[in-house]
């Protein structure tokens, strides 16, 4: 006959490792439900030139062909548009259109903390330069714009003593915050229309005499933050 034993536990301490065990529970299910999975994305928007021949082209019936009195010579960094132009109008807008789309994170929407549209540029216009993004509708309508403070400025080329570039001004990762309202209004973008505008008055004189190599070349995307639960993924 075999002899049987009986571990026995007092009471004291059968109630720690119970108390103990279940704080080891509810500590687990703390940290499964507090972990969070906070991946960022970047989504092209697109980039674009603008020359200053499109600037000048896009209001022909505004400007009147005048001769030179002082030819200078064409150079190999700066090629000479062998015309000077009166102009009527104080700025040339020059607009594009370019196809948006948000589906991939359609469902997601939830899990944005923070989404920032990016704005990078580089500039050889020796003029004075604004944008404005908007957002548009399946029917190209306007649905919200990106710079609630007005004008995005754009800082003109870096000139010598006689106008001409000698530096192309560039700045980059400038970041606008877009609101809660207008991230759940991303789905519905189909398009963004980038609208800039070349301020005349800026430039020493109203006779502008331009090069072809003058551009002005924009870049645009959108950085997302998400914080997606660990039992969610």
């Amino acid at each position: 006959m075999r002899a049987r034993y009986v571990l026995k536990i007092p009471g004291f301490y059968l109630l720690l490792i119970l108390l103990l065990s279940g704080c080891v529970k509810d500590k687990v299910t703390d940290i499964v439900d507090n972990s969070y999975y906070t991946p960022e994305y970047s989504l092209p928007v697109g980039s674009r030139d603008f020359t200053m021949e499109d600037y000048i082209n896009e209001y022909p019936g505004n400007l009147i062909q005048i001769p030179d009195t002082a030819i200078l010579a064409d150079t190999i960094d700066f090629l000479y548009y062998d015309s000077l132009f009166y102009n009527y109008i104080r700025h040339f807008d020059l607009q594009t259109v370019q196809t948006f789309n948000f589906s991939a994170y359609s469902d997601k929407l939830e899990y944005i903390t923070s989404l920032t549209f990016r704005t990078n540029y580089v500039n050889g216009i020796p003029g004075g330069l604004a944008m404005q993004i908007y957002f548009l509708g399946a029917a190209e309508n306007i649905l919200d714009s990106v710079y609630k403070d007005g004008w995005f400025t754009i800082l003109p080329a870096i000139t010598n003593s006689d106008g001409l570039v000698t530096e192309k001004r560039e700045s980059w990762k400038n970041d606008t915050p877009l609101s809660e309202q207008m991230i759940d209004m991303l789905p519905d973008v189909y398009y963004v229309r980038i609208l800039t505008r070349l301020e005349t008055e800026n430039f020493n004189a109203t006779k502008i005499n331009y090069f072809f190599n003058q551009n002005l070349w924009v870049q645009l995307g959108i950085r997302i933050k998400l914080e997606i639960p660990l039992n969610e993924v």
